[in-house]
């Protein structure tokens, strides 16, 4: 397997998550509004405005896709039953599917668009809150999907 092998399979389930994300999409919208809202703040929201930071926000997707599969390896080398992580890593990609769409109506629905480039801290706090909300996601999908059920 290649290196082009692999970006047909990780396009492929990335587009399969995407499906079952448009089927369970009462599951998404709750999961997504932390994300939102932390658009409002100021800061983040002058940062997100900036230019290349839709850039740095798939960069810190694609990162936190590569942590979680090595993470995986990992546990699946020294045979740690971890059952969650396909969970996590399907909610990761599900996220930042969505949170890049809604980066780019974001950006484009904006009066106010910025000319400047992002600082080097500025790119750092993209990147960890792309791995936070991508982490926070699919905990909050399980708790609403628990409390669903348990109804």
């Amino acid at each position: 397997m290649n290196v082009v092998d692999s970006f047909i399979i990780l396009s492929k389930g990335i587009l399969t998550a995407f499906l079952y994300s448009v089927a369970m999409f009462w599951l998404v919208i709750p999961a997504m509004l932390p994300f939102i809202f932390t658009t409002f703040i100021p800061k983040i929201h002058r940062m997100l405005l900036k230019n290349g930071s839709i850039v740095y926000w798939i960069i810190g997707g694609f990162i936190s896709y590569i942590i979680y599969i090595v993470v995986h390896f990992v546990a699946f080398f020294f045979k740690i039953d971890i059952d969650s992580m396909y969970l996590v890593l399907l909610g990761a990609v599900i996220f930042n599917i969505y949170s890049t769409i809604y980066l780019v109506l974001f950006k484009f629905f904006s009066n106010n668009k910025q000319n400047a480039f992002l600082g080097k801290k500025e790119k750092y706090f993209l990147l960890g809150l792309n791995f936070l909300f991508a982490l926070l996601f699919p905990t909050i999908v399980l708790i609403f999907l628990e409390m669903v059920l348990s109804i």
